[in-house]
């Protein structure tokens, strides 16, 4: 009884990222590289770097390795309290309208 080759299936199985994804109880779906154990979201688990909550969105996590570059780029697109509504004791501006002649 001659071995047969892994089906496609079976193949793609054993592709798959090793990272389990605690909040949803099963494993990452997407596939790893060749030759890896991870995909590219959670590759830093190969490396040994650590993933820490974002200091300025909680929402998220990243690498402690790749922090610092990684506040540049979410600085752009986190502002605190940008869309909260006025505060307590804020002073409503009056609206001013362009006049053209």
């Amino acid at each position: 009884n001659a071995s047969q080759p892994p089906s496609p299936h079976s193949i793609k199985q054993m592709r798959k990222c090793l990272f389990f994804v605690e909040k949803k109880k099963r494993r990452c779906k997407m596939e790893a590289g060749k030759d890896k154990l991870y995909c590219g979201e959670h590759g830093f688990m190969e490396k040994g770097s650590r993933r820490i909550v974002c200091p300025l969105d909680p929402k998220h996590t990243v690498c402690e390795d790749k922090l610092h570059t990684h506040m540049l780029k979410c600085n752009v697109y986190y502002v605190e309290n940008i869309n909260a509504g006025a505060a307590v004791g804020d002073v409503e501006l009056p609206q001013v309208n362009k006049q053209t002649n």
